[in-house]
Order: structure tokens, then sequence, then C-alpha cells
């Protein structure tokens, strides 16, 4: 028979689950410790009159020097060691500021949530690391996995919607007032002449890799904005900070897609592009908690200088070149190249097609973490798969309905139609 052993006696102790920029914080124990050179999760044992969460932050700050933000309780574990038994309250948590300092144990070090089975735990840590991965197995699958738009009018899409065939999923996903609806262009309605974006195209080419995941893309981006409209205090900035942790509530941020620099081609504005975008995507990275977030940025057209509106653009060919430097020497930051893509009739904005190819490129940076500098292999017949993806029956309806909603469908057609769906 077990033998019980009163709750008054055990050791009452918390532990963290800390997480940040996709990796889990482990500890080593010193060779002085109980159970020496073990692995664990940080932690100690809590004190009279005090609160487990209270503990938890208390324990972390002294033995690591880093502030958490607690998130939620996993299963209470009670283990029987030989010397000792415990209470052991595991709570998963993020770092919220500062710099892992090992002050008590023989090391600390982040790693990968699928390489936590690799370490030598510490006994009582073990049901903890299972449950944290089988929740993670839950949360990826039903998880949304989110990507900001941010930059000027061609990440906005200007692409005509009559030039380019419907590209609808009900696995894509829009940030509207807070919430996740189903993607429809135009995704990002900063201006009446709102149309095709990149990111459509994208996230379809995401979801090809992920075909059990849902993608989210959060709509930030601004017609005609140079990177001092984007400065660290100005409303474009603290609004894309806003939205992007609005959705990361319930999604994982993944990644930030830019494309802006038209406005900064001129009078000598290219010349700080490089240094200026440097402090943008470090300052997304610090007020997102986010360090090491993928950084996805595409080249301005070759067609600019020739386009109706060439004259305000002699620099393009310079911020091009400071786009590709900066990510050549900053890390998990990609360039996506605009070679032999075409323009709306403006000069200005990308069509819907060369706006489809882009997507693709934009998705290839980011899957294999690498600059793109030419035409993918493939190109079109990518694209065409993508937009001839039959629909399912659940799609054709809502399709359906947005269409008659929107006017282009009468009632008579509506009717017809739903009715051939039916059978």
């Amino acid at each position: 028979m077990k033998k019980l052993i009163p709750l008054s006696t055990m050791l009452q102790v918390t532990c963290a689950i800390i997480q940040h920029a996709n990796k889990i914080l482990i500890c080593q124990r010193s060779a002085s410790m109980k159970l020496p050179l073990k692995w664990e999760f940080p932690g100690g044992k809590i004190e009279a009159e005090e609160s487990k969460e209270d503990c938890l932050r208390r324990e972390i700050k002294e033995e690591l020097n880093i502030d958490i933000t607690i998130h939620k309780a996993l299963t209470v574990i009670e283990h029987h060691y030989a010397e000792f038994s415990l209470q052991l309250y595991p709570f998963v948590c993020s770092l919220h500021s500062g710099e892992v300092d090992t002050l008590e144990h023989a090391q600390a070090i982040w790693v990968d949530a699928a390489e936590l089975k690799n370490y030598d735990w510490a006994e009582a840590d073990l049901p903890i690391v299972d449950e944290y991965l089988n929740g993670q197995q839950d949360n990826n699958k039903h998880m949304v996995h989110s990507f900001l738009m941010v930059g000027q009018s061609n990440m906005a899409g200007r692409g005509f919607l009559n030039q380019a065939p419907l590209l609808f999923d009900e696995r894509i996903k829009m940030l509207r007032n807070g919430c996740w609806q189903t993607m429809w262009e135009p995704i990002n309605c900063d201006r009446p002449t709102s149309g095709i974006s990149l990111a459509s195209s994208f996230a379809a080419a995401w979801l090809e890799k992920n075909p059990d995941r849902e993608i989210g893309l959060i709509p930030c981006a601004d017609g005609g904005s140079s990177l001092d409209d984007w400065r660290t205090d100005g409303p474009l900035f603290k609004n894309a900070i806003f939205q992007a942790k609005l959705a990361m509530e319930n999604s994982s941020l993944d990644g930030i897609l830019w494309h802006q620099g038209e406005n900064d081609s001129l009078m000598g504005r290219s010349k700080q592009y490089a240094e200026k975008l440097k402090n943008i995507v470090d300052a997304f990275r610090n007020a997102l908690e986010a360090a090491d977030i993928p950084f996805i940025s595409g080249g301005l057209g070759d067609f600019l200088p020739l386009g109706r509106y060439g004259q305000y653009f002699p620099e393009s060919r310079e911020v091009n070149e400071a786009l590709l430097g900066f990510t050549e020497n900053s890390d998990n930051c990609y360039f996506v190249s605009a070679s032999k893509l075409n323009s709306n009739p403006d000069g200005l904005h990308f069509d819907a097609p060369s706006l489809r190819k882009f997507g693709l490129r934009y998705f290839q940076a980011f899957h294999r973490q690498t600059n793109i500098l030419g035409v993918l292999d493939n190109e079109e017949e990518t694209v065409q798969r993508l937009e001839q993806r039959p629909l399912t029956a659940a799609e054709k309806k809502t399709v359906l309905e947005i269409r008659y909603a929107s006017g282009l469908l009468s009632q008579y057609e509506y009717e017809k139609q739903s009715q051939h769906l039916e059978r």
C-alpha cells in the first residue's frame, strides 16, 4: 500500500515554463544542490502567506534576474524522492523583461520545445514536460499563425480586383475589429483604391506547407507613408503594435511582412534608409517581445522611374540596395526582389498578377529563411494552382452569400445557385 504523506510535511514549490521567441528556458541544478546537475524548470519554495504567483515571480527574479508574465497553471505534481516529498505548481509563462543571469544554477539555456526530452530531468519535472508538449501539439494544431502587414500602398495592395481570379480559403483569416474573419480581398482597406495584396498569395502558399493549420493576416499598411511616418512614437507604429497584440491574444505571431520605400526615394532620403529601418525593426521586436521574429521586406518595382510619377522616385534603386544591405547585416531579416514584376497603368503600384507572384516570393523568403533575389521557378504554375484550388461545399456557400449580399447576384440567381449547391 502506498504510504500517505501529510500535505503539511511536503515542500510547496512553484516552477515556470518560460517561453520567449519560440524557445523554452531550462536550468541545470548546480553540483551543490539536491539532485545535482539534473535539469529543471526554474522556481522555488513558497514562503508563508505568499501566493504561488508571487512566489514564482520572486524566485525567478532571485535566480535569473528576469521578470516574467504568468499565463496559465498546469496540473499540480505530487512527487516523492527518497529524502523529501514535494507539491509542485507549474505555470506557463513568458519573458517580460531582462537578460538571463545564472545566479544559482550551473547553467540556464534556451531550447526548442522539441528538444526538451533530450535532457536528464529531475523526476518531478518529467510529467510537466509531457503535459506541456502535449498542450503545444494541441495549440499548434488549432492556433492561428499570424503575420503583421506593414508599410505603404504596395503592401496594402492596389491590384485591380477584376484582374486576378478569386483566392478564397476559409483557413485564411484577417483581423477586423480585433476578431478573426475569413479573408476576403481587399484585406488592407486603407484607401478607397485598396485591392489585391501580396499577402493573400503569401497566405495560400503558407497553407500548402501547413494544410492542417490556419493563418491570420493583420493589416496595418498605410498608403503613401514614409519611414518618418513609421517612427516609433507615431500613430502608424502604435496602431500596428496595438493590432498585433490583439491578434497575439489568440494567435502565434510568426512574422512581419514589410513593403515600403517609394516615399523615401528622393531628396537624399535613401542614404538614411537602412539606419531608420533598423530602428523600426528593433522597435517592433522589442514592443512585441519577439526578438527573433522573421522580418520580410520587398524591393521596389523596376518600373518606378519610368512611370507617370517617375520624377518622384530618382533613388528607388538606392532604396533597394539599402533594403538588401540591411537584410544582409541583420538576423532573421530577408529581402525579396521585385524583378520582372509589372505595374498598374499608374506605373506606381504592382498589378494584381504581379502581386500574386510577389506573395509567393515573400513566402519562400520566410520558408527558406533566405533572400529571394529573382524570379522563382514555376511562378505562373504555382499561382494558377493556388487560384484554382477547388472550394469546399462550405466555401462555395460562403462565396455565394457574399456575392448576393454585395448585390452581385439577384435573389433569383442566388436561390437557383443555392439549390444547385444543395444537390
